[in-house]
């Protein structure tokens, strides 16, 4: 099944969350910004916590990511009447499990490269399960994109946590998704994507809105006092001088030369 909207805006964001909260398969949008990809902005601040712990806002959105899974009851409890202590020593004393579990993984940022820090994260620590199992399928491209530019980073400079991080926010990458592969999902794409492609059922979401570009014209409405003034009228009882360049042809024209006869429509000087 195929849903076209015009544009990629609320409505198209509309139907995907629509179709995941009726627990229907959908594919995703067509096209994502790596870097507004929820797991992608989870892993990011995943480092910014790792690299300062004291970080709480950081540490608290780490928390209730899929990575550990804390829901606000439990978040608030950590954070709330805690005075003047960090939340990372809030966490130390209330929960030492999961404090060991953020320890182990920034220990292992401080021992490896990038790449190979969240591919352990993401393969044998079951990050991308518990990714998966809270975002669906969609969230496999963007993991997978996220590694390779972490591979890439990692050939193009020297591999650092901190500088990686860096580099992703400051690189606006996006991804296309191959919306061809046959698979028992809903397709959610803009007419103009879904060229090319074919399915049994195809609805015509935004049918009702005006058409209108991304950049509509910017048109200043004058009022009748202010609009521009007329161009003055040619006065009709003085004869007008001839122009530059007609004064200049007549100059140059030699004086002896005369019309010859028009013959055949043309007419020839001599």
């Amino acid at each position: 099944m195929l849903i076209l909207v015009r544009r990629r805006g609320p409505l198209f964001e509309a139907i995907i969350r629509a179709l995941k909260r009726e627990k229907i398969p959908v594919a995703g949008a067509d096209r994502l910004v790596l870097g507004e990809h929820i797991a992608v902005m989870d892993l990011m601040v995943l480092a910014d916590a790792v690299l300062l712990p004291q970080d709480d806002l950081a540490l608290a959105t780490v928390l209730k990511s899929p990575l550990f899974g804390l829901d606000d009851d439990a978040l608030f409890k950590l954070a709330w009447d805690r005075g003047p202590n960090s939340l990372y020593a809030t966490l130390r004393t209330q929960r030492p499990e999961l404090t060991a579990r953020f320890d182990a993984i920034r220990e292992a940022a401080r021992n490896l490269s990038p790449f190979a820090f969240y591919a352990r994260l993401l393969g044998a620590e079951e990050g991308r399960k518990q990714f998966l199992a809270r975002l669906g399928p969609e969230a496999n491209d963007a993991l997978d994109e996220f590694l390779n530019l972490a591979l890439d980073y990692e050939h193009a400079a020297t591999p650092s946590l901190q500088g990686f991080i860096a580099w992703m926010r400051a690189a606006a990458v996006e991804v296309k998704r191959d919306m061809e592969m046959d698979r028992d999902e809903v397709r959610v794409m803009t007419v103009h994507g879904a060229k090319g492609l074919e399915a049994p059922i195809v609805i015509l979401a935004d049918t009702t809105t005006p058409p209108q570009g991304w950049h509509p014209p910017r048109l200043l409405h004058l009022p009748p006092d202010r609009a521009v003034p007329a161009l003055p009228a040619a006065s009709s009882g003085r004869a007008r001088r001839p122009t530059t360049s007609a004064r200049w042809r007549r100059r140059a024209r030699p004086r002896s030369a005369k019309p010859a006869t028009n013959t055949g429509g043309c007419c020839m000087w001599r």
